[in-house]
């Protein structure tokens, strides 16, 4: 993946960034609902990352012993799980790049609250 980003970025490199008009003047009203929004985000972001790096492991024993019967099995699917979650973040910093940061930010979020929720373990009743 190191050598892959290397080449990537030497391409990249000769590309001039496009450049803004000015920059935008912001009300300290816009600017606190900014700073809020990116408060919450942020911590609710934190907070499931933490959540599902601790307890990835002990769910994937849990619900996929069918797969694996060793500790170096689950081990390794959620290595496979951390390696996809890697690259998309590297697809979603590729488009950050190139396209308007709502046009990215608020399609990743909706898309976590299904995935999340299809995660979620089922209910006993």
């Amino acid at each position: 993946m190191g050598v892959a980003f290397v080449l990537f970025a030497r391409e990249a490199q000769g590309q001039a960034p496009a450049r803004r008009s000015g920059p935008a003047r912001l009300s300290r009203a816009d600017l606190a609902r900014v700073f809020a929004v990116l408060t919450v985000a942020t911590a609710c972001g934190g907070v499931i990352f933490n959540a599902t790096t601790i307890s990835m492991p002990k769910v994937f024993d849990e619900r996929l012993s069918a797969l694996t019967d060793s500790t170096f099995g689950i081990g390794m699917l959620v290595c496979g799980v951390y390696l996809i979650a890697a690259i998309a973040q590297l697809c979603v910093g590729w488009w950050l790049d190139r396209r308007p940061l709502k046009s990215v930010f608020v399609p990743v979020v909706a898309l976590q609250v299904p995935l999340l929720a299809l995660a979620a373990p089922p209910r006993i009743t």
